[in-house]
């Protein structure tokens, strides 16, 4: 029976590891086991799987197999600009008089622009088309006058007395066309069409290995080589020019698709990105720090909620023979869950380290268990210790596990 029974405290004296996926410039520093030794092979449910200890990270013995994509990639760099050329409309009823249609025609004149009023027909819309052509583009807004004279551009709705609000928003259709501005717009103010292509190129393997890379090489080489369209922002390029030491990146991030991997890789520097709709049209991925974004591009995404989990990481759902923790250290165990599993695990440390948890320090324990999943063991490991875990997902469908400190959700009423 001794030889059945995996006793997770003593394999990880075994190994001398810690699991730091993510390293920022701001955290203290890993020390090095006693005795250093060569890298070690286990077994991993029928998968190999290489330690080096040198490194502190775990790493596949072979890439990760995805699904092919046949879309092109988009090249990087923005169209030639664009002009604008706007149109605008009033559609009325028979019941209404024209007095506030006429007004609305002086407010437009005084703005710079002309404006069209006419009887709504049957099946008439309001709301705002771009008819694209060349290095033009034709915008028509088309309003229905309402009851109390305010004019309804479908999601846009203005009175008599917000002509200046009415100016700000025809300088949006001016610069941004149709879809307006894209901030305070969900998803980063895309239409699907926009979103979905930019998901298709970020659900693509990462190219590179970010790994030892300082950031801008780690951005020039995506751009450059894989025509990924990235532009390092001003506030993260002083930053870095700023910095004492070279930021490079010291996460191994192999096997995520480009969208989670670089996320992750720009995390552990206190950085992020999110795609930025330009005014002439193409979108491009803007890196900049973290304090100076609502909305990064996150860490993987959260399944559906109808999808089982066990479907998504189903390596941490199966039982094992006996567990059994005393005051390992939380680093530690992450590193065997993930090398027994096969299922990577990421680590917010950012995040970690404000809550004042560094899991490479901070000690579990597990009591004795026969036949206990995997993810029980992960759940109170981590819960211990002030912090949660997630299932996500990266672009490609890859399930992983992120720690981060825990967040209680606020009660519904």
């Amino acid at each position: 029976m001794e030889a059945t029974l995996i006793r997770i405290a003593q394999f990880l004296l075994v190994m001398g590891l810690v699991c730091t996926p993510l390293t920022g410039q701001d955290t203290v520093p890993v020390q090095p086991a006693a005795k250093p030794r060569a890298t070690e092979t286990i077994q991993g449910n029928g998968s190999r799987l290489l330690l080096t200890p040198s490194r502190n990270k775990l790493q596949p013995a072979a890439p990760i197999e995805r699904p092919a994509t046949n879309r092109p990639l988009p090249a990087a760099g923005n169209k030639p600009d664009v002009t604008t050329i706007l149109e605008f409309e009033i559609l009325t009823t028979r019941q209404q008089a024209d007095t506030s249609a006429q007004a609305w025609g002086k407010v437009f004149e005084k703005l710079g622009h002309k404006v069209s009023i006419r009887s709504a027909g049957e099946g008439a819309t309001a709301g705002v088309v771009e008819r694209p052509r060349g290095s033009l583009r034709f915008v028509t807004a088309t309003a229905f006058l309402g009851r109390q004279g305010n004019l309804e551009f479908g999601q846009q709705s203005f009175t008599l007395d917000q002509s200046e609000q009415l100016g700000e928003w025809i300088g949006e259709l001016v610069v941004y066309g149709a879809q307006g501005s894209p901030d305070g717009q969900p998803m980063w103010g895309l239409n699907r069409k926009q979103f979905e292509e930019l998901y298709t190129l970020l659900a693509k393997p990462l190219p590179v290995s970010p790994a030892g890379m300082e950031v801008r090489q780690l951005l020039e080489a995506l751009r450059r080589d894989h025509h990924i369209p990235l532009r390092l922002h001003t506030t993260l390029a002083t930053q870095l020019d700023a910095a004492a030491e070279v930021v490079v990146v010291t996460g191994l991030h192999e096997g995520f698709s480009t969208g989670t991997g670089l996320a992750v890789a720009l995390r552990e520097v206190g950085a992020g990105f999110r795609p930025v709709r330009t005014p002439a049209g193409p979108v491009e991925l803007e890196v900049l720090p973290l304090d100076q974004m609502k909305t990064p591009w996150p860490m993987g995404w959260e399944p559906k909620a109808e999808t089982p989990r066990n479907r998504i990481v189903p390596a941490l759902f199966k039982n094992n023979p006996v567990v059994e923790l005393q005051d390992a250290p939380l680093g530690e165990v992450l590193v065997a869950l993930a090398a027994e599993t096969q299922t990577p695990i990421v680590v917010d440390e950012r995040q970690c380290l404000a809550r004042k948890v560094d899991v490479r320090t901070v000690v579990t324990s597990y009591p004795a268990k026969r036949n206990t999943a995997w993810i029980l063991v992960l759940a109170s490991t981590v819960r211990k210790a002030g912090l949660d875990y997630q299932v996500r997902q990266d672009e490609a469908g890859l399930g992983f596990i992120l720690i981060a400190p825990f967040a209680p959700q606020a009660a519904a009423k």
